[in-house]
């Protein structure tokens, strides 16, 4: 029997990645102006714009992207390429997908610089983007397990049929609750910014290898 794996497919419907699309390219200045505030709070740091994924077969953890892991990607230089309008320009990696074994892969952005959408059909980076993709996922989850008690029935073999137990089941829980792009924007475009413990960024290192077998 063949396994097939085909990697993260993005549902969103095509009005809504292209309202959250020109929400961020026509705010980019303003969020990239607010990102250490961004970073700083987690209701903003997990703001999910529909536009931002990443896709792999075969491995875990593909899927959305926050909006703080693109900034993290912008910090530390792993979300970027070279812009082909301009000269200086820095594309912000917001999605890419591939194939970790054949390296065949693809990306779209935004230039920074010119606000000009950029798409690729390869990035010699893309094994490094995984990985660092990986260690937020490690570093920042958007989720924790939790272990949560709940009344249930089991069979009793003593000849009374059912009796009420109580048995544990794990759930995911949100560690904070996102905001959706257009309420970021209002929020730090008036200054009207919510309080949030700092996240942790010391947490991500950039020592870390990928290794592929």
């Amino acid at each position: 029997m063949a396994v097939v794996s085909r990697g993260y497919y993005n549902n969103s419907s095509a009005d809504d990645i292209e309202r959250d699309w020109q929400l961020f390219s026509h705010n980019i200045g303003l969020i990239l102006n607010n990102q250490q505030k961004i970073l700083n709070t987690a209701d903003y740091f997990f703001c999910q714009p529909t536009f931002a994924s990443c896709s792999w077969p075969y491995l875990k953890h593909d899927g959305s992207l926050p909006l703080g892991y693109l900034l993290l990607g912008l910090k530390y230089g792993s979300l970027i390429e070279k812009c082909t309008n301009c000269p200086e320009g820095k594309v912000l990696i917001t999605s890419f997908a591939g194939s970790p074994l054949t390296d065949a892969n693809s990306f779209t952005g935004l230039c920074i610089c010119c606000l000009q959408v950029q798409l690729g059909k390869q990035s010699t980076r893309f094994k490094e983007r995984m990985g660092f993709i990986l260690k937020l996922r490690q570093a920042f989850p958007a989720t924790v397990e939790k272990t949560e008690e709940y009344n249930s029935y089991e069979f009793s073999w003593g000849g009374n049929g059912l009796k009420p137990v109580t048995k544990n089941r794990i759930m995911q829980v949100a560690v904070a609750r996102a905001v959706d792009l257009a309420t970021l924007i209002s929020e730090i475009g008036t200054g009207t910014i919510r309080q949030g413990k700092p996240m942790n960024i010391s947490l991500l290192r950039q020592d870390y290898q990928l290794k592929f077998t």
